[in-house]
C-alpha cells in the first residue's frame, strides 16, 4: 500500500524517536510527506493540586521540536504541528482532520504512570485511528 500522508505523534521519549526514523523510510520509500504531531498534555497543564508554569510545557515542546527536526533533517518533505489536549485523544483528533493514512508511533511513550493506570497512548489510537497504525519498538 501507498501511503501519502503520515503521522508521527512524538513526545520526547526515545520510542517515540524511533518511531520518527522508522516513519521517515516509510515516507522516503513511498515519496510522502510527515505531519509530526507534538501534543501538551493539559491533563499535566492543569491537573495538578500545584500550578504548574505553561511555560515549562512550552519549552519542553520546543525541545521536542529541535529534536524532531534534528531527525527529519532535509530527507522528506514535513510539518510539525503543536495541539494542546489530551495526547491519545488529539492524535486520533489529528490523524481524522488531516485525513492521515498511517500513524507511526512508539509501542510505549513518556507517561508510565498513565500506561499503568488507564491504557497506554498507543493503545488507544490502535482501537481508534481511521488509519492503520505502525507501532514501534
Amino acid at each position: 500500500m501507498k501511503y501519502k500522508n503520515i503521522l508521527v505523534p512524538v513526545d520526547g521519549s526515545e520510542n517515540a524517536y524511533k518511531a520518527l526514523r522508522e516513519a521517515v523510510e516509510i515516507a522516503q520509500a513511498n515519496e510522502d510527506e510527515l505531519s509530526i504531531l507534538i501534543v501538551q498534555d493539559d491533563g499535566k497543564l492543569y491537573g495538578h493540586a500545584l500550578p504548574i508554569p505553561k511555560q515549562r510545557y512550552t519549552r519542553a515542546s520546543e525541545m521536542i521540536v529541535q529534536e524532531a527536526l534534528d531527525v527529519v533533517k532535509d530527507t522528506v518533505k514535513s510539518q510539525i504541528f503543536v495541539v494542546v489536549g489530551l495526547p491519545k485523544k488529539q492524535i486520533v483528533e489529528f490523524a481524522t482532520e488531516q485525513k492521515s493514512d498511517l500513524i507511526v508511533m512508539g509501542a510505549t511513550g513518556a507517561n508510565y504512570f498513565e500506561r499503568m493506570t488507564l491504557g497506554s497512548t498507543t493503545a488507544y489510537v490502535v482501537n481508534h485511528a481511521p488509519c492503520n497504525v505502525t507501532v514501534v519498538k
